[in-house]
């Protein structure tokens, strides 16, 4: 069960629970959704109303935009964390993360991911 499948109460848990995931980008991309949701219900209450006949229009520009961003945003609630799962599950199984301790430089780091480069968004997959 995906993320998007869950109650509020339950994501609320997940996002609460002492795991990494869901995380950060998860609670954005879902705080950008609703907040694209709430875009479209405002220029859908608006349309076809007395006073907002100069901007029917832009009302409906905002409300097709809308759903594109919403759409996107909705994707990418659940897909944060399958790619952190992903980085961290490294292709033999080995677990991959960043030394403790603040004298951890990114270079023990590389080495102990096999020499991947770890930077945000690169993807290091076999």
């Amino acid at each position: 069960m995906g993320v998007k499948d869950t109650t509020v109460k339950e994501f609320l848990a997940a996002v609460a629970a002492p795991t990494p995931t869901p995380g950060g980008g998860s609670v954005s991309a879902l705080a950008g959704a609703l907040s694209a949701a709430l875009s479209r219900m405002v220029a859908g209450l608006a349309r076809g109303k007395a006073g907002y006949e100069g901007v029917e229009s832009e009302l409906a520009q905002i409300e097709n935009r809308g759903k594109v961003i919403q759409n996107r945003l909705e994707a990418l609630i659940g897909s944060g964390a399958g790619t952190f799962n992903q980085r961290i599950q490294h292709g033999s199984g080995e677990i991959c993360r960043m030394p403790a301790g603040e004298a951890a430089s990114l270079a023990a780091a590389r080495g102990a991911c096999g020499g991947d480069d770890i930077s945000l968004g690169h993807d290091c997959s076999p």
